[in-house]
């Protein structure tokens, strides 16, 4: 993990240009402990069966323009959009290029997913590798959700990008299927932000 205050955020990191190493394209996420439990506390979760603040994590987000997370996989998630948009790359479990997307990955460990479209997704696409990646760009009220295990790449595609993720306990949904109800809105939490 690595430390900053949001101001030395904002002023040394938001502001820097693309990088192909992804350790120098740094956005916030997390938690961020006691201090920031109120806003996460004031987040209105998704409408769904297991959404509630005991059974999510709710994580906020800031990014620069490019930044994101290289390919990864962990349990289902909503994400939500206040600012800017992100773009999301999808490999549904099991799928056998995973495989060959974290050797790549291991091997530049450092690459950002903005180089890996670059560089790498060419020739898998020419190979006809890719056929099963999904993909979807998200916007400011958008939410999206994506179930466990689903490998994927996210790339913020704003001058900065303001979000929400909200992480589901794996237990809850052994039992239940998420069901989402009528949509709403983030109004509240919107003007937290801005």
């Amino acid at each position: 993990s690595f430390e900053m205050t949001l101001a030395e955020y904002l002023t040394e990191w938001l502001p820097r240009p693309i990088s192909r190493n992804a350790e120098e394209n740094r956005y916030v996420f997390g938690e961020f402990g006691e201090q920031w439990e109120p806003l996460r506390k004031t987040y209105v979760l998704p409408p769904c069966e297991v959404c509630s603040h005991d059974a999510a994590a709710v994580t906020i987000g800031l990014g620069g323009k490019y930044s994101g997370a290289p390919w990864h996989f962990h349990n289902s998630a909503f994400v939500e959009v206040f600012k800017g948009a992100k773009h999301f790359a999808f490999l549904p479990p099991g799928d056998p290029v995973t495989e060959e997307i974290e050797k790549v990955m291991q091997f530049n460990a450092s690459m950002s997913q903005f180089h890996w479209h670059v560089e790498q997704r060419p020739l898998l696409e020419n190979e006809g590798r890719l056929r099963n990646m999904q993909e979807c760009v998200i916007h400011p009220g958008e939410i999206l959700y994506f179930p466990d295990n689903w490998h994927h790449g996210v790339v913020n595609l704003g001058e900065y990008t303001a979000f929400v993720s909200s992480f589901i306990n794996r237990d809850l949904l052994k039992d239940k299927s998420v069901k989402t109800a009528k949509p709403r809105s983030s109004e509240n939490a919107l003007k937290l932000l801005t």
